[in-house]
C-alpha cells in the first residue's frame, strides 16, 4: 500500500452536502448525486459551486427533464439567475431560464406577450407541471397573490412597523453604546444586519 492511499482519511457515508432549493432543507447524502430532497421529495438537488463544461447544460437539463411528475418540484441543481433565483443554463452561447426551456421543449414556443410562471411559486422549478402561461396582468396579479409585492407593513412577514422603522433611524448613532445596531437589533427583535439595512435605506426604502 502506497503512503499516500495509508495516509489518506477514509470518505465519511454522508459526506456530500446538499440543499434543497425549494423548501430550504441543508442535510448530507451518502450518493453523490441524491435523487431527491428527504423532507419535501423536491427532485434535484442543490450545490451552488458545481459548474456545468461547455455543451453539458442541454444535455443534463433533458435528463433531468424525463423525470418529471406530477405534484413533484423539479429543482434545477445549477447556477441560478435574477432577483428571483431562476435556474439558469446556457445552451449555444445563449443564456435561458431553465422553467422557460422546460416550457418550449414540452409544449412548443412561448407566444409574445406571454410570460411562464409556476404554480408552486418555486423559482428553481422547471417541472412542465407547474408552469403555465400568462399576460403581464397575470404575473402582477400572481406576485401580489403570493405577497411578493406587498411593502412595508402590508406584507404579511413584516415583524415592524413604519413606526418602528422611523424610530430605528431616529434613535440610530454608529458607535454609541446603547444606540448601535446590536442595541436596536435587541430593542426592536431583529438582527443588527436588518437594522443597518433600514438605516442605509436598502429596505423600507418608500418611507
Amino acid at each position: 500500500m502506497s503512503a499516500r492511499r495509508k495516509n489518506q482519511k477514509p470518505r465519511m457515508l454522508g459526506s456530500n452536502p446538499c440543499h434543497c432549493g425549494r423548501c430550504e432543507y441543508n442535510w448530507s447524502s451518502k450518493m453523490a448525486h441524491p435523487s431527491s430532497c428527504p423532507r419535501c421529495g423536491s427532485i434535484g438537488w442543490d450545490k451552488p459551486r458545481v459548474k456545468l463544461a461547455n455543451g453539458e447544460s442541454l444535455e443534463r437539463f433533458m435528463e433531468l427533464l424525463k423525470t418529471a411528475t406530477l405534484g413533484t418540484c423539479l429543482i434545477w441543481p445549477y447556477a441560478k439567475a435574477g432577483q428571483n433565483k431562476y435556474g439558469s443554463l446556457t445552451v449555444n452561447g445563449v443564456k435561458n431560464y431553465a422553467h422557460h426551456l422546460a416550457w418550449i421543449q414540452t409544449f412548443g414556443q412561448i407566444p409574445e406577450e406571454k410570460h411562464v410562471l409556476h404554480h408552486c411559486d418555486t423559482p428553481a422549478c422547471f417541472n412542465p407541471y407547474c408552469l403555465f402561461l400568462g399576460s403581464e396582468g397575470d404575473n402582477r396579479a400572481d406576485q401580489k397573490s403570493k405577497w411578493r409585492t406587498c411593502i412595508g407593513e402590508e406584507n404579511p412577514m413584516a415583524k415592524l412597523t413604519e413606526f418602528d422603522v422611523l424610530e430605528i433611524r431616529r434613535l440610530y448613532q454608529k458607535g454609541v453604546k446603547g444606540y448601535g445596531q446590536e442595541a436596536l437589533g435587541s430593542q426592536f427583535g431583529i438582527h443588527r444586519i436588518n437594522i443597518r439595512k433600514i438605516v442605509r435605506r436598502e429596505t423600507w426604502k418608500h418611507i
